[in-house]
C-alpha cells in the first residue's frame, strides 16, 4: 500500500497537537478461492484504491522525542475479477466453471509511533 495524505491540525498547548488526516490510498490485494472446487482454486490479484481519513494526537515529550497515536479507516473502491476453466476428465466429460466475484475492501487501523530529532526541536 502506498497514500498520499496531508495533515492539518491544532496545537491544544505548547506540547500537543491535535490534527486530521485525509487523502488517497491504493494497494494491491491477493484473493484465493480455496472452497468451490478442489481441482480449481484461483488466485485473483488486483489493484484498488480509495480515500483516506483519520485523526491523531502528537505530544513532544522533550526536546528530541514525539509520540504519535493515529487512527485511519480507507475504503476501497470495489474491484470485479473473472474466472473460467474447463476440466475435461478421463471419460471426456467436461466441467466448465466461471466465476465473477466483486471485491469491496475497507481497512481500519491504530498507529502508535515514537520519533527522535537528532537536532533539538524548540
Amino acid at each position: 500500500m502506498a497514500s498520499a495524505l496531508l495533515r492539518a491540525g491544532v496545537l491544544l498547548d505548547d506540547n500537543t497537537l491535535l490534527y486530521g488526516l485525509g487523502g488517497w490510498t491504493f494497494g494491491g490485494f491477493e484473493a484465493r478461492n480455496v472452497t468451490d472446487n478442489a481441482f480449481y482454486q484461483p488466485n485473483a490479484t488486483f489493484w484498488a484504491n480509495g480515500p483516506t481519513g483519520g485523526v491523531g494526537i502528537e505530544r513532544k515529550l522533550d526536546s528530541n522525542w514525539r509520540l504519535r497515536a493515529e487512527y485511519r479507516y480507507t475504503w476501497f473502491d470495489g474491484a470485479r475479477t473473472q474466472d473460467q476453466y474447463a476440466f475435461t476428465s478421463g471419460s471426456a466429460t467436461t466441467q466448465t466453471y466461471a466465476r465473477s466475484t466483486l471485491y469491496d475492501q475497507s481497512m481500519q487501523s491504530g498507529r502508535i509511533g515514537f520519533a527522535y530529532a537528532f537536532t533539538p526541536l524548540r
